[in-house]
């Protein structure tokens, strides 16, 4: 609903709105089942489960008891940013997933857990599929046929990024402070550049800035 409610037109007409509705909401569906997908199969073969769920909270403040059931507050969110601005802003992280020790899996190994890092490179997966996404389909872009595509796929990813609750970026920044920079930079560089420069360019860019920015971090985390 986010990216389908502005259809872009001075005047509303509802065959042209509900057609771009129904494109847009195929978008973000192959979008989404791609990420969570490819995910799926990189968590697998590490000996683990991924299962999505919404991005809930069930307490607020810091009383243990204030809310029985959880509160789907990304989709709240998101609804409420896309009705009030009218559709000219949006907040798309509306969900994340859970991972589950697959013990059969793991049988044999010397512990059944996973730490913070390895975590982190999981939830990596889903934004990093986007972002692939986006260089693939604007490699075949032509006269603008992808734009929308590229544009979701984009936003997707950046939104996914941000390190509250337990978002993407959240399993990121806790995992490792300097992956979360290297890849925030890698994804904001590519996102911001695509449209400008050729894929290769901007993908080779975006991995020096993101190095640069990264590799300040470190050393001055480190050495200062």
């Amino acid at each position: 609903m986010a990216f389908g409610f502005d259809d872009k037109k001075p005047t509303f007409e509802m065959g042209f709105w509900l057609a771009n509705f129904l494109r847009v909401t195929l978008v973000v569906m192959v979008a989404f089942l791609t990420k969570e997908l490819v995910r799926k199969l990189v968590a697998k073969a590490q000996g683990f489960e991924t299962e999505y769920s919404l991005w809930n909270v069930s307490r607020f403040g810091f009383k243990p008891t204030s809310v029985k059931k959880p509160v789907p507050v990304g989709i709240i969110i998101s609804l409420i940013v896309t009705i009030v601005t009218m559709g000219k802003l949006f907040m798309v992280a509306v969900g994340s997933y859970d991972l589950i020790i697959n013990k059969h899996s793991r049988f044999g190994r010397k512990t059944v857990h996973i730490n913070d890092y390895d975590e982190a490179k999981i939830a990596l997966v889903g934004p990093l599929v986007n972002i692939a996404l986006m260089i693939v389909f604007q490699l075949f872009n032509r006269n603008g046929m992808f734009d929308q595509f590229v544009f979701i796929n984009g936003m997707i990813a950046l939104f996914h990024m941000i390190p509250v609750s337990n978002l993407d970026g959240a399993k990121i920044f806790f995992g490792s402070k300097v992956l979360y920079l290297f890849s925030l930079a890698f994804i904001v560089g590519v996102v911001f550049l695509i449209n400008v420069l050729s894929p290769i360019i901007t993908l080779a860019l975006a991995v020096v800035f993101s190095a640069i920015f990264a590799g300040t971090y470190y050393y001055y985390r480190i050495y200062k």
